[in-house]
């Protein structure tokens, strides 16, 4: 049987994997680039792709599937520093750090953070990545609900201004305890790759844009409600989440008003309650 991580180099003809290069102090340069329109065509696994993919190594498979053209904007370079790495290491969905902006067009010396996607230090066995870089057993139930409502409250900010994250999970949060609120932490929303202006299935349409009530704040009570759905909010936080969501979000959020049409258009579905949690004994 080959080994789930054997083909993410160019083992085939021996060589080896280079060092992880996304480290403190090494220095990178990035360019501004205007992707081609998005295809309509499929963008899933055929079955020979999906057979490649288990049998040709990546950098074989770079060769033979270069990017879609687009168009460079060279004068759109930056020059980058790492400052701290977050989230790296080989087998990652990316590589997340810290940098400092060198050198470009403007906002030099600006510190911000990097997500970058290196096919050579991908986890090519699994579609999903690690959840929180922080161990949940070694965080109290109050600190974790805390967490939690940050994180609902950042979304639905979000929402409220119409937009939709679309990749709410906890890869693409960043947990930062400070000093000065340590019992209080401060997250950050990362990766707005499949973000979408709108809330209804064609934001195009204004008419039905329209009925979707854009500008109008709408109680989590309704949009992070459990459901039997995966893909309900709370589903992607379940290790997390060790107490009884349903009840909680009821009176974390008794406040928000919530109109009859609001519960025709956002029904909170309790058909189904999260999978037993953890033993973080």
């Amino acid at each position: 049987m080959t080994d789930s991580l054997s083909l993410d180099y160019n083992t085939s003809n021996g060589l080896e994997k280079p060092k992880l290069p996304y480290l403190p102090g090494n220095q990178f340069s990035v360019a501004s680039h205007r992707p081609p329109p998005p295809t309509d065509g499929r963008v899933s696994l055929t079955f020979k792709t999906a057979r490649e993919r288990e049998l040709v190594d990546v950098v074989t498979r770079c060769q033979n599937h270069p990017p879609l053209e687009g168009k460079l904007i060279p004068e759109e370079r930056f020059n980058l520093k790492i400052l701290e790495t977050i989230r790296v290491g080989d087998g990652k969905s990316a590589q997340v750090v810290s940098v400092q902006i060198l050198s470009g067009p403007r906002l030099v010396d600006l510190e911000l953070v990097a997500k970058l996607y290196d096919p050579l230090y991908y986890d090519h066995s699994s579609d999903d990545a690690d959840p929180f870089l922080i161990d949940p057993r070694t965080l109290t139930v109050e600190l974790r609900k805390c967490i939690m409502t940050r994180v609902v409250d950042a979304e639905s900010w979000l929402y409220q201004r119409n937009v939709r994250h679309g990749d709410i999970h906890p890869r693409n949060i960043l947990v930062q305890q400070l000093e000065s609120t340590p019992d209080d932490p401060a997250v950050t929303f990362i990766d707005f790759g499949r973000a979408i202006i709108g809330r209804s299935h064609d934001p195009t349409d204004l008419e039905e844009e329209e009925k979707y009530l854009p500008g109008t704040y709408i109680s989590p009570r309704l949009r992070w409600s459990m459901s039997s759905s995966w893909r309900a909010y709370p589903h992607a936080f379940k290790d997390w989440i060790t107490w009884d969501w349903q009840s909680w979000l009821e009176d974390e959020y008794e406040g928000d008003e919530i109109t009859e049409q609001m519960r025709l258009l956002w029904p909170p579905l309790r058909t189904k309650p999260l999978p037993p949690p953890p033993d973080l004994r």
